[in-house]
C-alpha cells in the first residue's frame, strides 16, 4: 500500500518488484507476495504438526515419522524466506519528505486530541465521538503537531521514554542483520 501512487511513500526496486499486466503505471511487490503465500504455508504446516501430535499416548509412536517432511520443508521455507525478505528490505527506498508531509496533515494526530480529550475527563467513547466527526467535517488539527505528540508520548505517562527510539534502533539492527545474513 505504501508504495502505490496514492501513498508513494516508498518505492520498489525493479529487481523485486514485476510490472503490472495491467496497469502500466503499478509495480506488484513480487517478493512480498510471496512472503505472504509462504506464511499460509507455515501456518498450514503447523495445522498438519499438531494433528500428527494429537491424541499421542505415552510413549514414541510411529505417528511422529510424519513430521519429519514437515519440519523439514518449513526449515527450508524459513531459510528462502529470509533470504526473500533480506532482497525486499534491501531494495526498499522510502521517501522521508513525503512521509512527513503526510504526517503534518493534522489528521494523524486525532488520536492524541482524542487521548487529550480522556486526560481532561471526558470518557474515551465521547472522546473518539467528537474527535470522528470533527475529522468526518474535514477538521485536521494545527495541535498538537506530529513531533509534539511524540514528544508526549515519550513523556513520563506517556509510551516508556526513548520507545521509539529503541523501536528504529532495533529495526535498523535486524535490516542490517538481515542484509549480511543474505550476503553470507
Amino acid at each position: 500500500m505504501f508504495t502505490t501512487q496514492e501513498f508513494a511513500f516508498a518505492q520498489l526496486d525493479d529487481t523485486i518488484a514485476l510490472g503490472s499486466s495491467m496497469m502500466p503505471q503499478k509495480k506488484n511487490p513480487q517478493v512480498a507476495e510471496h512472503l505472504r503465500g509462504r506464511a499460509g504455508v507455515a501456518i498450514g504446516r503447523l495445522a498438519a504438526m499438531l494433528a500428527v501430535c494429537k491424541g499421542l499416548p505415552l510413549a514414541y509412536d510411529s505417528d511422529l515419522q510424519e513430521d519429519k517432511e514437515l519440519a523439514f520443508a518449513q526449515v527450508a521455507a524459513y531459510d528462502g524466506a529470509l533470504r526473500a525478505t533480506a532482497l525486499l528490505v534491501s531494495g526498499l527506498r522510502f521517501d522521508a519528505e513525503r512521509m512527513r508531509a503526510a504526517a503534518a496533515d493534522g489528521a494523524c494526530v486525532a488520536t492524541d486530541v482524542a487521548e487529550a480529550l480522556v486526560r481532561d475527563g471526558l470518557p474515551f467513547r465521547e472522546a473518539h465521538e467528537q474527535v470522528a466527526s470533527r475529522i468526518a467535517a474535514g477538521e485536521r488539527f494545527a495541535e498538537p503537531t506530529p513531533e509534539e505528540a511524540v514528544a508526549a508520548r515519550n513523556a513520563p505517562g506517556g509510551t516508556s521514554p526513548g520507545r521509539v527510539e529503541e523501536q528504529l534502533s532495533a529495526l535498523t539492527w535486524r535490516v542490517a542483520a538481515t542484509r549480511a545474513w543474505a550476503k553470507a
